[in-house]
């Protein structure tokens, strides 16, 4: 009834009690689940959160000691910049002193500002810091200041002084001001290198050398520091001050008197000279470049050549082409390229007023061939030699010159060991050159170089009229022309009756141009007459244009020629050189040389140096035409003045 009741009362049956008991029993399960679930979870949360917090225990242990190792760099810095205050306080004391120390330095020795200039000679006492320095004329003790370091200075510098005698300054290249002398030798060479001048000075700095001044007079001399270290030979030229060579000067004489290799001169460009040529190979080259076969046949081998003649006929060419010559031989003999050398020289340019000095002029100009001659060909030319080896004469005034000559000549007999130096003398007046420079031994050949010929003309022509010049149409012209035959017309177009094959070829219109140019030159006319000259004998001669005829003359002549041809050019472009113009320019060149020395001694040394002889000259009328008319000649008879 009770169990009834309660069935009842839940409303429940028991069916849906066991359902509900089923559906508890998964719910229980199922927290049962997720409470072991969360119990590991738990567990792995703390597992976690040990190991986090022995980390941050480990992390706390760094920072503690990291925070001890910073606050030791604190209290580090801290005692470092005590220090840097103590130090800093001290430099500044020091600096003090050292400005007080400097200010009483330059009290002392009267501050950096140089007075006085000197040239600085060694150091004495380098403990002491002492020197000497050549001053005013004489060698006086200095002190090197502390600022100026002892090392940097060379015997020969120039210095710089202050007040109190204090070396406060050098120059390296100071444009040193004194003497020009010449090297002759050194002294005691040895010596200065044994012997220690003092403590700590180089061995070398006392090392002393004799020179020669311009009034040939010797004088001994320290060397400075550029003189020591270069290679020098005896006429080398010095610069002193005082009693100090402090540098070595370029040579003012061998080595700048055109000391050049061989020109580019040769025989084949000399014309009208054929038989010099032929001599000077026979003569000179020949036994020269052939030693061994000359002394076989007991042929001396010449060393000096003389060339004399009217100026402007070539001798300085031939003197160019020997030396071009001789090295080309010289070196096919040799079976290897060699360098020649030419030194030439102008007389007048050894002569000075120096007592000795062209002496010393003439050494060096031998002591430079002999040097170049070692291994190679040498030509020496003195043009103008009758300028410095003039006749001796005796007299008052003439004992200067009386050892120039004698100089010469024994330079020239010291070659006789050296088969590569040839000597070589031109001269426009031989009969002025002392004998004793052309005696055999000396200058064994002799060679006259004329006013060309005819021939000689045509050739000197030719080599100045070439085949590429532009020239007048009219010799190309078809209607100048029968067959190969030019007919050449008068001013008025009229044919002549002259027949030349020219062909119209430049080349044989060249020589058609010379041949009538130069037949007119040497045909006596009254056009070509130049000078009338009436001898101390009352004989007269006319002499014409033929008469001073020279190669410079002729290349001159082709010149204006050519310069005539250029500036009607200018106006006309179809022009060109042509017959007229080496009429003209012929004319002209002798037209500028009419006027003559005023003085009969004057007319006749000019005769003399043309070649024409030596003979009383009286009268010199010039008969040179201009305009068609003989210039008005006032004439001054006995006297030979004319106006």
């Amino acid at each position: 009834m009770g169990k009834s009741k309660g069935s009842q009362g839940s409303g429940k049956s028991s069916e849906d009690l066991e359902r509900e008991l089923t559906r508890l029993t998964g719910e229980l399960e199922r927290l049962e689940g997720e409470l072991s679930t969360a119990r590991e979870e738990k567990e792995r949360v703390v597992g976690e959160n040990t190991d986090l917090l022995a980390a941050a225990n480990g992390f706390d242990e760094r920072i503690a000691r990291l925070m001890g190792e910073l606050d030791e760099a604190k209290r580090a810095i801290t005692a470092l910049l005590n220090d840097r205050r103590e130090f800093m306080g001290k430099f500044e004391q020091l600096r003090a002193y050292a400005a007080q120390l400097q200010e009483q330095i330059e009290e002392i020795a009267g501050g950096r500002r140089p007075t006085i200039y000197g040239v600085f000679v060694r150091i004495t006492d380098p403990r002491l810091r002492l020197a000497d320095v050549w001053i005013a004329g004489m060698i006086r003790p200095a002190i090197v200041m502390p600022f100026v370091n002892p090392q940097i200075l060379k015997t020969g510098m120039m210095v710089a002084l202050n007040a109190e005698g204090g070396i406060v300054g050098a120059f390296s290249n100071f444009p040193h001001v004194g003497t020009e002398m010449h090297f002759d030798s050194w002294v005691d060479a040895e010596a200065a290198e044994s012997d220690s001048a003092s403590a700590g000075e180089p061995r070398s700095s006392s090392r002393r050398l004799r020179a020669a001044s311009n009034f040939n007079t010797k004088q001994i001399l320290i060397a400075g520091e550029a003189v020591r270290n270069a290679a020098l030979k005896p006429g080398t030229p010095l610069l002193v001050v005082g009693d100090i060579a402090v540098a070595v000067l370029e040579k003012g004489t061998a080595d700048s008197l055109f000391l050049e290799e061989v020109p580019d001169v040769g025989y084949e460009n000399i014309g009208g000279l054929d038989d010099q040529i032929t001599d000077i190979r026979d003569l000179l080259e020949k036994p020269l470049l052939n030693p061994e076969q000359a002394v076989k046949f007991k042929v001396k081998i010449p060393k000096g050549v003389l060339l004399y003649g009217p100026p402007g006929c070539g001798k300085t060419m031939i003197a160019k082409a020997i030396a071009r010559g001789l090295g080309e031989l010289f070196a096919e003999r040799l079976g290897r390229p060699t360098k020649g050398y030419f030194i030439s020289i102008k007389g007048p340019e050894l002569l000075t007023m120096w007592v000795g000095e062209t002496e010393r002029k003439i050494r060096e100009v031998f002591e430079t061939a002999k040097e170049h001659a070692q291994e190679n060909l040498v030509v020496v030319f003195f043009d103008e030699g009758d300028s410095f080896l003039a006749q001796r004469r005796s007299g008052e005034f003439s004992n200067v010159d009386k050892t120039i000559v004698p100089q010469f000549c024994a330079m020239v007999d010291g070659l006789e060991a050296l088969r590569n130096v040839v000597v070589i003398v031109a001269t426009n007046r031989a009969d002025l050159i002392d004998p004793a420079v052309l005696r055999p031994g000396r200058l064994d050949v002799k060679i006259e170089v004329k006013r060309p010929d005819k021939k000689g003309a045509r050739d000197i022509c030719l080599k100045y009229l070439t085949p590429d010049l532009p020239f007048h149409p009219r010799y190309f012209d078809p209607a100048n022309y029968q067959g190969d035959d030019y007919i050449p017309r008068d001013h008025e177009g009229r044919a002549r009756t002259e027949r030349y094959a020219i062909g119209r070829e430049p080349a044989r219109l060249v020589e058609y141009l010379v041949d009538r140019a130069v037949s007119w030159l040497f045909t006596e006319l009254d056009k070509t007459k130049f000078l009338n000259v009436t001898y101390g004998d009352s004989k007269s001669e006319v002499l014409y244009f033929k008469d001073f005829i020279s190669g410079a003359v002729l290349e001159n002549v082709i010149t204006r020629a050519k310069r005539m041809a250029f500036i009607r050019s200018l106006t006309d472009e179809t022009t060109g050189v042509e017959l007229a113009d080496l009429y003209h320019a012929l004319q002209a060149e002798f037209r500028e040389n009419k006027d003559l020395p005023n003085t009969t001694q004057g007319v006749a040394d000019w005769l003399k140096l043309q070649g024409k002889g030596s003979r009383q000259v009286l009268q010199v009328v010039p008969l040179l035409e201009e305009s068609g008319k003989k210039d008005e000649v006032e004439r001054v008879i006995n006297t030979g003045q004319y106006l």
